[in-house]
């Protein structure tokens, strides 16, 4: 009887860590997301800073959870699209990478994807070339649905015949990762149609090499 009842005090205990904890753990996250917020968005707010949470924005993310990431920290994120300077805004589509590997597809597709879509048509340069290592990094890790990719495919393959070569690696790069979502046929049927308007030369397979040989 003696164990039993240490048992349960030992239970009691052990159940009122945890709530201690999730309560201290929630009071951080607050805290934390407040500081991230009056940073961000404060009339004196710099690049330099918003560049600063952007280079740790993975760890943030992860800090604070999903539901966080979502509510609070991407939304945060993407404000930064309206910064004039194209230094801030390429860096956008370097640092969100780790962000979307975390909320998932959902999040992606609805908020995220659409900035990317946008930005490759940006009077800048850099920020179309940063949009478009964006795309190949969610293509690789599987963050776009298949029908998503042609979608996609059919707004970068105009950008094989971009003027600016780092542009032109950049979308070679991110057209060559649809081989590994699709088969040779239907790479054939359904990717190849949407090239052929920017190739020279035919294209038999998706690789970098015959890539580079067809435009």
């Amino acid at each position: 009887i003696g164990g039993g009842f240490a048992r349960e005090g030992m239970d009691a205990v052990a159940a009122s860590t945890l709530r201690s904890f999730d309560t201290e753990l929630a009071a951080l996250h607050e805290q934390v997301s407040h500081i991230a917020v009056t940073l961000l968005t404060d009339a004196h707010s710099t690049a330099a800073v918003k560049g600063s949470l952007l280079s740790g924005a993975t760890a943030l993310a992860l800090f604070l959870d999903r539901q966080n990431t979502n509510d609070m920290l991407l939304p945060l994120l993407i404000t930064f699209l309206n910064d004039r300077g194209p230094k801030l805004r390429a860096a956008f589509f370097e640092g969100v990478g780790g962000v979307c590997a975390f909320v998932g597809r959902a999040s992606v597709q609805a908020f995220v994807l659409p900035c990317i879509m946008q930005a490759l048509t940006d009077v800048d340069e850099p920020v179309v070339c940063a949009a478009l290592e964006a795309l190949c990094r969610l293509s690789e890790v599987g963050l776009h649905p298949r029908s998503s990719l042609l979608e996609v495919t059919s707004k970068v393959a105009p950008l094989l015949c971009h003027p600016n070569a780092l542009i032109r690696h950049s979308a070679s790069g991110f057209v060559t990762t649809l081989a590994s979502h699709f088969s040779p046929a239907e790479t054939f049927a359904r990717v190849r149609p949407l090239l052929l308007p920017f190739l020279v030369h035919p294209l038999p397979l998706l690789s970098p090499a015959a890539l580079r040989a067809a435009l």
